[in-house]
């Protein structure tokens, strides 16, 4: 409750800006988001398994690329609420048992101190109640994948992910893992193949946006 008044004043004093075109109000305003390219349907870089589907909310443009690099880049936290938001009213989301984040190169973690596609997975979570686990780790620093094309992206990422397993069961379960940018989508294909080595049956990958 205190944490909700709270918000509510802080939200009097220094009201919300639009990440794209600074209006205030809202971190996405109306506007902007009746400008983003939304993809109405199942986005498959190349339909391979071991990832079973890949859908994304819209492109990397405008407002989608303004919100996104603002989390990342500014560490504006709270937008990772409204990118799950717009997960969660924009694409079609299987039901599943649990709710993955496709894990940040730890470099880029330690430096922001959260990783992003983990806090828009935790949004996601509560938006549409899957709860959400922790399982993937990538343990080496690599290249940025954005530098490099989609050979050298799916070289880049071999033997650098593991699952942590815990005590909740995982054997034969379906997740939704969940990115911020899916580009050629080869993040999402190791990290399915990643999963279901540990016993998932179905991988279903969503991200904000498609794009450079």
């Amino acid at each position: 409750m205190w944490q909700s008044i709270r918000q509510v004043i802080l939200e009097t004093i220094f009201p919300p800006q639009c990440c794209h075109c600074k209006s205030l109000g809202s971190l996405l305003c109306n506007d902007c988001y009746q400008r983003l390219e939304f993809i109405p349907r199942a986005f498959q870089p190349d339909a391979e398994p071991p990832l079973d589907s890949i859908s994304v909310a819209c492109t990397y443009k405008g407002g989608a690329k303004s919100l996104i690099k603002a989390l990342k880049l500014k560490r504006v936290i709270g937008i990772a609420d409204t990118l799950g938001w717009l997960l969660h009213h924009t694409c079609a989301i299987p039901e599943v048992d649990y709710i993955v984040a496709a894990p940040a190169n730890p470099k880029n973690h330690a430096q922001r101190g959260f990783d992003p596609a983990f806090e828009i997975a935790r949004a996601l979570s509560r938006q549409n109640k899957t709860p959400q686990l922790s399982l993937l780790y990538r343990t080496d620093a690599t290249a940025e994948q954005k530098q490099l094309n989609r050979e050298e992206r799916m070289k880049n990422l071999t033997n650098t992910l593991v699952c942590i397993r815990g005590p909740t069961p995982i054997e034969q379960k379906s997740v939704v893992l969940v990115d911020d940018v899916v580009t050629s989508g080869a993040t999402m294909i190791e990290c399915a193949r990643v999963l279901k080595n540990a016993g998932i049956k179905t991988v279903h990958g969503l991200a904000v946006a498609h794009g450079y």
